[in-house]
């Protein structure tokens, strides 16, 4: 009667599963991670396989009668490495959700935006120069405009004042195409520009066209909408 092992299939299909899934994390860890997270879980995920592999191994070679493992002892083996592919599998997900959450979130660039005027301010019929350097890309570059009486003891420009914006390097057509003092203007941001420029004129209502503003920048941010 032959002494030869029965062969688990169970066991061979659970660690055959195990491997291809460590093959897949490994692919997955190479596209969608990098650095040091990207080394240490392909070399966790990989020394899984070879141990799965390896526990598979008695399924087809045994070895002497007294050195055979029991299926049991085989599934336990096979179970701890598809443990830690789950485990691995959590972390990537975890990383892949911490990457999208970091490319979608409002970025505040308001410290980033120049504005580029006179030191008296901008007279009516005349422009302003916005710009924003942008280093992660999001969809829409947002801002909050004020303009303030260059010389108040004269009197109050800023009522009958009127900013409208017109994209010059970097975005799409800026809406709306004129705001009031504290209004907020959107601009749709091209992919791959370093920066978004504007231009920005100033119009009062009255025709005073010696009632001078200066243009501020309340709040500027980078947004996915």
């Amino acid at each position: 009667m032959s002494d030869a092992p029965q062969r688990d299939r169970g066991g061979i299909f659970l660690g055959l599963g195990t491997v291809a899934g460590a093959l897949i994390l490994i692919v997955a860890f190479v596209l969608t991670t990098s650095g040091v997270s990207q080394i240490v879980s392909t070399v966790v995920t990989v020394v899984t396989a070879i141990t799965a592999v390896l526990a598979l191994v008695p399924q087809y070679f045994p070895p002497k009668p007294d050195q055979r493992l029991t299926p049991d002892a085989l599934r336990a083996a096979i179970w701890a490495m598809l443990t830690v592919e789950i485990v691995c599998a959590v972390f990537l997900g975890a990383l892949l959700w911490k990457r999208h959450h970091d490319a979608t979130k409002t970025l505040d660039v308001t410290g980033s935006v120049i504005v580029t005027q006179d030191e008296s301010g901008v007279r009516p019929g005349r422009t302003l120069t916005i710009r924003v350097s942008i280093s992660d890309y999001r969809r829409l570059f947002t801002m909050r405009l004020d303009a303030r009486d260059s010389d108040p003891g004269r009197g109050t420009c800023r009522p009958f004042t009127r900013l409208i914006p017109a994209t010059q390097l970097g975005g799409g057509v800026a809406r709306p195409d004129s705001v009031a003092p504290g209004g907020v203007v959107t601009v749709p941001v091209q992919r791959g520009v370093g920066s978004v420029t504007l231009k920005v004129g100033v119009v009062n209502d009255q025709g005073d066209r010696n009632c001078t503003v200066r243009v501020t920048v309340l709040e500027a941010h980078m947004t996915n909408g």
